[in-house]
């Protein structure tokens, strides 16, 4: 166990923790993150002792984006709130669930690559 209760083994010499070695000996693929050097494993069951894969389930990047803005859209709101009690809906689960997801939409699409049609309308423009 690690200093945080969390099962590891000696590899090579090497502390790893188990989670991702267990994921893949059972899925046989490795977890990749483009955001992050390693993506999260939760486990099901919610112990920090447990390996089974199939208790395993990977927090993907859109996940930890979703989570991220979450929390960026609840304090806006609080902030809003404590400065005019109107605002106070801006905190409820409902409406903080629901902007995230609109910021979440609109943050992915920014990032999506553009379609042919798109492209060429744009370099149409340009020109």
């Amino acid at each position: 166990m690690d200093k945080n209760g969390y099962p590891v083994l000696k590899i090579n010499g090497e502390r790893v923790c188990v989670r991702p070695v267990a994921f893949e000996a059972a899925y046989g693929n490795r977890l990749n993150s483009n955001m992050v050097g390693r993506p999260q494993i939760r486990m099901t069951c919610g112990m920090k002792t447990c390996i089974n894969p199939a208790h395993m389930t990977v927090r993907t990047d859109e996940d930890r984006l979703f989570l991220e803005i979450r929390q960026e859209v609840y304090l806006n709101g609080r902030t809003r709130a404590e400065a005019n009690p109107r605002f106070a809906f801006m905190t409820t689960p409902k409406f903080v669930d629901a902007e995230a997801r609109r910021q979440l939409e609109i943050r992915l699409a920014r990032e999506a690559p553009l379609t042919p049609e798109v492209q060429a309308i744009l370099d149409q423009i340009r020109r």
